[in-house]
């Protein structure tokens, strides 16, 4: 099956892409609501949300655009953030991390495998990660 892929009903054709690893559904919403405020709501970024790291490991290991960056939260049901990362390593598979737990120690957990940026899940909510995010972006 071929899908179609064009600017239908948007202002602008959706070019960038990110992918929120996060099981709280409050969490998402909040993230939601930040990322509709930098980047509206028919802007060229586009935002998945998934609740675990399997579903984002389905995502990135297929043949589906990959994101341009992952905001990845550590505890998780199904599958923690570190082992999406080894997931990636393992298939050689090279998009930005951005850790984005409440948990400083989750993030240190990530930070060791290695991650493009070590944020809290405020941080990234508050806008101070934007910069970095933009920067990804452009």
């Amino acid at each position: 099956m071929k899908f179609t892929i064009a600017k239908v009903n948007r202002a602008v054709f959706p070019d960038k892409y990110i992918l929120i690893v996060e099981d709280d559904l409050l969490q998402q919403l909040r993230f939601a609501q930040h990322f509709h405020e930098v980047f509206y709501d028919q802007g060229n970024v586009r935002i998945n949300f998934v609740s675990s790291a399997i579903d984002a490991a389905c995502l990135i290991g297929s043949t589906a655009p990959k994101p341009d960056v992952i905001i990845l939260d550590h505890d998780l049901q199904y599958g923690t953030g570190s082992e999406l990362i080894g997931f990636m390593e393992e298939r050689s598979i090279t998009i930005p991390i951005i850790t984005a737990s409440g948990l400083p120690g989750n993030n240190a957990k990530m930070a060791q495998i290695g991650v493009y940026a070590i944020c809290s899940k405020e941080d990234v909510i508050s806008g101070r990660t934007d910069f970095l995010i933009e920067d990804i972006l452009r």
